[in-house]
């Protein structure tokens, strides 16, 4: 029934549906709900093209493990990113300092006469952290809802991973060649 071939084009699809969505979500900083259903359609399709010839004959199996897949998909990209979001904002607010600051000293011949000698060394000077770089989140981006609360649910987000997990299914499951019988042409009548 082809179903080795269609999981792992679903497999395939959902991934690439995954990366769509980190690259998305990420470079814009903003939240892709939506995404759910390009993850289930990416998933979907690439189990009906690896299933081949063997996408005519309708298997619910292969649709409903297509359809975990997707599903699989949407909340390992959602978690994904939540944890690469989390390193980012970590960086902002507690950028990596090197072990020991850089020291600058003053060169050997600078600011001293030639037949004079030191004899108390200078005080090297402590040269600033660099600071973030540019796209981070500030040290003072609170997250979640106006009151400062964990964010609320968003009843899109279910409704948008219900309608991309039911198009895997419908893709990766299969149709029925519809049945045509072979009728003759009417030749339009002569005036």
């Amino acid at each position: 029934m082809g179903i080795g071939p269609a999981i792992i084009g679903a497999i395939v699809g959902a991934l690439v549906g995954a990366a769509a969505q980190a690259g998305i979500e990420l470079g814009m900083n903003k939240e892709a709900s939506w995404m759910a259903i390009v993850i289930g359609l990416f998933a979907g399709i690439g189990a009906w093209k690896a299933a081949g010839a063997s996408i005519h004959k309708i298997s619910y199996l292969r649709g409903a493990l297509a359809a975990l897949v997707a599903l699989g998909g949407i909340i390992g990209a959602a978690q994904a990113i939540s944890a690469a979001a989390v390193k980012r904002s970590a960086d902002a607010v507690n950028p990596v300092t090197p072990e020991t600051p850089r020291v600058v000293t003053p060169e050997a011949g600078e600011g001293e006469g030639e037949g004079e000698e030191a004899t108390e060394p200078a005080e090297p000077e402590v040269a600033a952290a660099p600071a973030p770089a540019v796209g981070q989140v500030p040290a003072d981006f609170r997250a979640g809802n106006d009151k400062g609360g964990p964010p609320s649910p968003n009843p899109y987000q279910f409704v948008f991973i219900a309608v991309g997990v039911f198009l895997a299914y419908e893709f990766a499951r299969g149709h029925k060649p519809a049945d045509v019988e072979a009728t003759p042409a009417e030749e339009p009548p002569v005036a």
